[in-house]
């Protein structure tokens, strides 16, 4: 009898260890899944504050319309970073619809307008007008604001910037170059 009674608390003893990994491992992924929301959340969000900052430095009157570009930019930013994070948290699919590339990325570079005209940088957005991807739009926003910024941030004063898009099998590839004038 003793040794059935053994038996059953090691059995036992052994499920309750084997959900109690399961869970570290869920909250585990969940820490990784937080850690990756707020580096993105910081990196998103760290140049359009940064930009506004300096803003403030100038007459408030005479930048009005920069800073409320800007806001609406970081409104913007954090909608999108929100929604990723919200649909990673969930674990939810993406939704996917049929995004023209070319109209998309032209209306991003729209809100950098200050940062390139404050570096004196040409942006040229090559992207065919019949590249459509099959994508979820808010991810697409995502990865084109950070291409985009990196490609403003690195490209020196008075360069220029050019986006292409090229599909091949049914994949794309969006790329970017920067060049400094002479």
């Amino acid at each position: 009898l003793s040794t059935a009674w053994a038996f059953y608390n090691f059995r036992k003893t052994r499920k309750q260890n084997a959900i109690i990994s399961q869970q570290a491992a869920a909250l585990e992924e969940s820490n990784q899944m937080k850690d990756k929301i707020f580096a993105l959340l910081s990196h998103d969000l760290r140049s359009p504050i940064n930009r506004l900052v300096m803003s403030l430095n100038h007459s408030i009157e005479s930048q009005r319309t920069h800073i409320q570009a800007e806001l609406k930019s970081v409104q913007d930013i954090l909608n999108n970073v929100l929604y990723w994070a919200s649909m990673q948290l969930k674990k939810a699919t993406p939704v996917n619809t049929a995004v023209p590339l070319q109209p998309l990325a032209e209306a991003l570079i729209e809100e950098y307008q200050h940062a390139l005209e404050e570096k004196n940088i040409t942006f040229l957005n090559t992207i065919d007008k019949d590249c459509i991807l099959k994508i979820d739009e808010s991810y697409l926003k995502i990865v084109l604001r950070n291409l985009i910024s990196n490609a403003i941030k690195f490209t020196p004063l008075k360069g220029y910037i050019q986006i292409d898009c090229q599909i091949k099998d049914k994949i794309a590839e969006i790329r970017y170059g920067h060049w400094h004038r002479f």
